[in-house]
């Protein structure tokens, strides 16, 4: 509820999600192979660093969690929201990390336009980074252009554990370093959303990995596709397969009943800005 009613135009597609939070707090269960272990395992850290703000009376207005990670999320009721209690979050935060005592630094995302919150971050010793980043959004209402692959190239849903050395050197091909594969073992594993092209030659060309996510704020909630990472390996670039394997993330996610479809990048003039703008996604608030 507090997810929920704190969510915002700018900060219903920020993590944790509504998705997220009925993932990461719900009951363990029956746990069944090894792959289950590890997430369920995670769920546990996440839930073991999940608190509430409550009122004397015992109404819950915030909350704060860290999901394993040095970023640290919250909600705040809008009547309750003040820059105190902003920094009581922030400093349990600060201070759950420091008694870890192996993570380095806090990180809070912060929108551009939220100045309260920057006031309450920057009393606390935070500071700006000097990269931004957005989320752009593409309404699956609206037609979307039919993907075609180049001729001799086939397109591959979903990858095995056999073939996880092949994700990787792809990965490793575009961005300098190998793809963690956590996603991947999780029971939310989308195969028909990971999507990779292969050359007439087998050598593995690109890939676009998505999932299926939800969003919320007072109003509803809402079915989005998330572009989680997507590349093109250097010698097959300039022939379209991004453009390609989005449009075809888009259709699938179309089908699968999502309305919206959301990717996170910096944000700036590169020409991946310039593909995401060519089929369609717009920006929203910048972080």
């Amino acid at each position: 509820t507090i997810a929920r009613q704190s969510a915002t135009t700018e900060t219903r597609y920020d993590v944790p999600r509504y998705s997220d939070l009925a993932s990461w707090l719900a009951p363990v269960g029956v746990v069944t192979s090894a792959s289950r272990a590890d997430e369920a395992y995670r769920h546990q850290i996440t839930q073991q660093a999940t608190v509430l703000w409550e009122t004397p009376q015992g109404e819950a207005v915030a909350y704060a969690l860290i999901p394993g990670t040095t970023s640290l999320a919250f909600g705040i009721l809008p009547q309750w929201r003040t820059t105190a209690l902003e920094q009581d979050i922030v400093a349990w935060g600060y201070t759950r990390l420091r008694d870890e005592g192996h993570f380095p630094f806090l990180m809070v995302r912060c929108h551009e336009q939220d100045q309260d919150l920057q006031t309450a971050l920057t009393q606390e010793g935070f500071a700006p980074q000097p990269w931004q980043d957005v989320y752009l959004t593409r309404p699956l209402a609206d037609p979307l252009s039919p993907p075609i692959l180049p001729p001799g190239f086939r397109l591959q849903a979903g990858v095995t554990i056999a073939e996880h050395a092949a994700y990787q050197g792809l990965h490793h091909a575009i961005f300098g370093h190998g793809m963690g594969m956590d996603e991947h073992f999780s029971s939310a594993y989308q195969p028909d959303l990971d999507l990779i092209a292969i050359a007439p030659d087998g050598t593995w060309a690109a890939f676009c990995f998505c999932a299926l996510d939800q969003v919320a704020d007072a109003q509803h909630v809402e079915h989005i596709g998330d572009v989680g990472v997507m590349g093109v390996r250097p010698a097959f670039r300039r022939q379209g397969l991004g453009r390609t394997l989005l449009l075809m993330a888009l259709q699938r996610a179309q089908q699968q009943g999502a309305t919206q479809m959301v990717l996170e990048t910096e944000n700036d003039s590169s020409p991946a800005m310039q593909l995401y703008h060519s089929v369609g996604f717009q920006p929203g608030s910048p972080w």
